[in-house]
């Protein structure tokens, strides 16, 4: 089916979404059409967890009520990579969030400068 998530892969090279926190969720739109995640690079600067967390979305994540499709914790003053060798679907799109909870329906702010974010995408 083209434009379907495993369309995708025969892509040539991946396109890359980074981000510095800002004093909020960071709630945005990585991609507003059917896309597949094939690795990340995050870094937390923090003295606490950090979660980076992506949702099924074409708009920008309502973070808090939106029910993330991913959710990475990043340990304090680390980072944490991968690439993935079977790539993670967005049927919808991909937005993201960054938050200083867990849960699905967290929405608290982290601080500027706590986390920054590489994604690798098709």
């Amino acid at each position: 089916m083209p434009g379907s998530p495993d369309d995708l892969l025969s892509s040539a090279a991946a396109s890359t979404y980074h981000a510095i926190s800002a004093a909020s969720t960071n709630a945005a739109v990585v991609k507003a059409s059917a896309g597949v995640v094939t690795g990340y690079f995050l870094v937390n600067t923090n003295a606490a967890y950090r979660y980076v967390k992506l949702y099924n979305k074409a708009t920008s994540p309502t973070v808090g009520t939106d029910v993330p499709r991913c959710v990475y914790g990043i340990p304090a003053q680390s980072a944490a990579n991968i690439y993935l060798g079977v790539p993670v679907a967005f049927e919808t799109g991909i937005g993201i969030a960054i938050v200083t909870g867990i849960a699905d329906t967290d929405a608290t702010a982290v601080a500027a400068n706590d986390v920054a974010v590489t994604l690798h995408y098709l």
